[in-house]
């Protein structure tokens, strides 16, 4: 997640292709290692009974982030500017990040 908030808020301010290439796939590189993360942690902490109702809660809860994200980033470029929607997307991802690493820092504990 930090890598691609990162990366987010990185790109306004590339200025060549080849920085925006590398900036793209280093992006691309950290969405494929976080898809099977979430997929993976609940498939392992749900029991079997409850595993695919698990993993449909996990897709309907993206597709919903996806669809208020896309909203969300919408609204603020159409009151600022692109490049601030993006900004303020890859700081989402930030703050996402130190949550999610409290968060399973409490659950490792218990």
């Amino acid at each position: 997640c930090m890598v691609i908030g990162c990366a987010m808020m990185s790109v306004p301010m590339v200025d060549d292709i080849y920085g925006f290439v590398a900036l793209v796939c280093t992006w691309t590189a950290a969405g494929t290692l976080l898809a099977a993360g979430p997929t993976t942690y609940i498939s392992d902490m749900a029991t079997s009974k409850n595993r695919t109702q698990a993993l449909a809660l996990l897709r309907t809860a993206g597709d919903i982030g996806m669809l208020l994200g896309a909203i969300g980033a919408g609204t603020v470029a159409d009151m600022y500017s692109q490049e601030q929607a993006i900004q303020a997307n890859g700081l989402a991802f930030l703050a996402l990040s130190g949550f999610a690493a409290f968060r399973f820092a409490t659950i490792i504990k218990k």
